[in-house]
């Protein structure tokens, strides 16, 4: 009779793809070395339970002829009737009769092995059922493992080697889960930048491949077979349970990170997909099929042509970091708390549509999103006529510095308001939009530096106390008359000043 065949009927075929697939071993990507496990927090149990199982296991194969099926995976084939697989085999009695008559006590064997899973927190935490534990042993040692040792259960040579790799991979380190995020058009410097509570990290081809699973076909479908890609990494000490959830989480918090990069500096940077990792290895491969799942979108067209990346040199870095600090500046995150305010969803409004534009891949449709952020900061509630020269004018009074650089300012937001009629009208050369150029890129560049800029003073304004729209728009529509009204309310918004104030040290570049 083959050994737990018809225990096994049962089994779902996910099961059967974790249990009996075997995985090469992949080392992972650059993660930072962690302590061993002490020994003193491991199970004793776990070491003459496998000695035991494998050498009975071992001479029922020499004295019964088990088939190589058997082979596979002997632990979990012996033990399935006993262990928690998520629909239990219903010939429990039929398979333990027929493991007694070849000498093995397969429910004995299963109860010793819940034991050492419960005795030992790593391995609890890591793997939490005796189905995942019996399968990580088997595929871990298994039959060759068996073949190694002596009569009388104990190790020696090849056995003892074997044994000591399977402790010294099993106990490496804590268990860890990673969450990677694809920086869209990112470059810089340095190939890693620490946030303190996340970090920028370049990866190479090689650990590309490793992240997504070994498959040289998902790197060459996701980044067009680059040789390196940045990701933002968020790391934590955790186990399996709500891994989704988890990661869901955690690419929130990404995009939030994200959008501090959008607006420091002008430039095409967003989040694509978002996949875990988890640490020690050996976890990774017994979840191997849940690693591959991800959230987000995969962009497959660069930005022109890779030629124009976002990026960070040196001294920028330095003044990210300072100003990343606002995300967790208690009266920051009060503020932006407030969701009935006014002030606060104009903001979200115009930064959602800016944000939007810098994921599109057409020119048009980032123009629509540009004059639409603007759009929704500077038009009053009371304006109907006149609405181009209202919002221009209200732009180059809150960012112009002279009267040359507000003209220049006015001029670029009524070209991007002309635009944007003959585009909502109807109203343009068709052959012109078809070859893509009826806006180009330069003037994208030009009109999302104004909108970034905008933003940014505005948010500055709100947290400076700031909560009526109408009572700023009028004031920038006074400017014209009152110049010492436009030199305070730039001064105001000013963020470097802000930032010198909040944080008492000296000002950097402004963004």
């Amino acid at each position: 009779m083959p050994l737990a065949r018809d225990a096994l009927q049962h089994l779902s075929s996910d099961l059967r793809v974790i249990f009996f697939a075997r995985i090469p071993i992949i080392y992972g990507c650059s993660i930072k070395t962690m302590p061993p496990i002490p020994k003193a927090s491991r199970s004793p149990l776990l070491r003459p339970l496998i000695a035991e199982f494998y050498s009975e296991y071992k001479e029922a194969s020499l004295r019964e002829g088990l088939t190589t099926r058997d082979h596979m995976s002997p632990m979990v084939r012996i033990m399935a009737p006993w262990l928690d697989f998520p629909t239990p085999p219903t010939n429990r009695d039929k398979h333990a009769e027929w493991l007694k008559s070849i000498g093995i006590d397969g429910a004995a064997y299963a109860r010793r092995l819940t034991e050492v899973l419960e005795s030992d927190p790593h391995l609890k935490e890591c793997l939490g059922s005796t189905v995942l534990l019996a399968d990580y042993i088997d595929r871990s040692l298994g039959y060759f493992f068996a073949s190694y040792l002596n009569s009388n259960a104990t190790f020696s040579g090849r056995a003892e080697k074997q044994w000591e790799s399977f402790e010294r991979e099993t106990y490496k380190s804590e268990l860890r889960r990673l969450a990677y995020t694809h920086l869209f058009n990112f470059q810089s410097d340095q190939e890693r930048i620490d946030l303190g509570f996340a970090r920028i990290e370049k990866l190479s081809g090689t650990q590309l491949t490793e992240l997504l699973g070994g498959s040289p076909h998902a790197l060459s479908f996701l980044h067009n077979e680059s040789e390196s890609e940045y990701f933002l990494v968020i790391e934590e000490r955790g186990g399996i349970d709500g891994i989704t959830e988890w990661m869901a989480e955690k690419r929130r918090v990404t995009l939030e990170i994200i959008a501090f990069l959008q607006f420091f500096k002008t430039g095409v940077v967003h989040a694509t997909y978002t996949v875990y990792e988890l640490v020690p290895n050996w976890v990774r491969h017994v979840y191997q099929r849940q690693t591959r799942r991800s959230l987000g979108a995969i962009r497959s067209r660069a930005y022109r042509d890779q030629r124009d990346p976002y990026f960070l040199d040196n001294a920028e870095i330095d003044s990210l970091k300072r100003t990343i600090q606002f995300m967790f500046h208690p009266p920051f995150r009060s503020r932006l708390e407030n969701r009935k305010n006014g002030f606060r969803q104009m903001l979200f409004r115009a930064g959602g549509y800016y944000q939007s534009s810098l994921t599109r891949e057409k020119s048009p449709e980032r123009m629509v999103d540009l004059a639409i952020a603007l759009e929704s900061m500077l038009t009053p509630a009371s304006a109907r006529t006149e609405l181009t020269f209202r919002i221009s004018q209200n732009l180059a009074q809150l960012l112009g510095t002279d009267a040359a650089r507000r003209m220049e300012i006015s001029r670029a937001a009524k070209r991007l308001y002309e635009k944007r009629s003959a585009l909502l009208h109807g109203q343009y050369d068709y052959e012109e939009y078809s070859r893509d150029e009826f806006v180009n890129e330069n003037q994208i560049d030009e009109w999302s530096q104004l909108i970034r800029l905008a933003i940014v003073r505005l948010g500055v304004l709100f947290l400076r106390g700031q909560d009526n729209r109408e009572e700023l728009l009028n004031q920038l529509s006074e400017v014209s008359l009152n110049q010492e009204l436009g030199d305070r309310i730039r001064a105001q918004g000013d963020p470097d000043t802000f930032l010198a104030e909040l944080l008492g040290q000296g000002a950097g570049g402004a963004p």
